[in-house]
């Protein structure tokens, strides 16, 4: 480093001076920015710890300590998708649909470009048979991923359903293959 060298030359002594309030302010930057970057990635450790945790639970059958501990995760980290998702789940296997999309709704006012939970809550609605508005979040999904497929085809689904009102008997199977994939998800 220059700044470690005598420099006789004025030109040379300017760039040493700019160099050594560059290492300066090099330092004082790593002491006040490199600590709360630490505290925050131990934060994000411990929610994916309860979220796993959580997961733990779902196995042995304990899902209100499961719900619990994805709450915990989301207390510590708001912006922890696989949470939003894994408690619209246990609303979508209790039957509480309402709750389910309640959940998918609250993600997305932390994650609003997730198309992961806004495809879910489109795919919930159509289940629920709110048609246009399911094709209004699948279209959402398409205009923040054009490349997302499966909201594609529940659009194609949504615009079948609104034109052919006789079809949404069927709906009814469409959910109990929803029920069997989510079913079969592994954790």
């Amino acid at each position: 480093m220059a700044f470690l060298t005598h420099y006789t030359d004025p030109k040379k002594k300017v760039l040493q001076i700019v160099e050594i309030v560059c290492a300066i302010i090099a330092i004082v930057a790593a002491v006040f920015l490199i600590p709360p970057a630490i505290e925050r990635h131990k934060i994000y450790q411990q929610a994916v710890a309860l979220h796993e945790q959580g997961h733990e639970r779902i196995h042995a059958n304990d899902l209100e300590g499961a719900r619990e501990c994805f709450e915990a995760a989301l207390r510590l980290d708001s912006k922890l998708e696989e949470s939003y998702m894994e408690l619209a789940s246990l609303h979508y296997f209790e039957q509480e649909f309402e709750k389910e999309r309640a959940m998918y709704h609250r993600g997305l006012k932390e994650l609003p470009e997730s198309t992961n939970l806004r495809f879910h809550l489109a795919e919930s609605l159509f289940l629920s048979g709110a048609f246009q508005e399911a094709q209004a979040e699948a279209q959402r999904v398409v205009d923040i991923d054009p490349d997302y497929g499966p909201a594609v085809a529940l659009i194609e689904r949504c615009k079948e359903m609104i034109k052919h009102p006789e079809k949404r008997k069927y709906i009814h199977t469409l959910e109990q293959r929803k029920n069997e994939r989510r079913s079969h998800v592994d954790h």
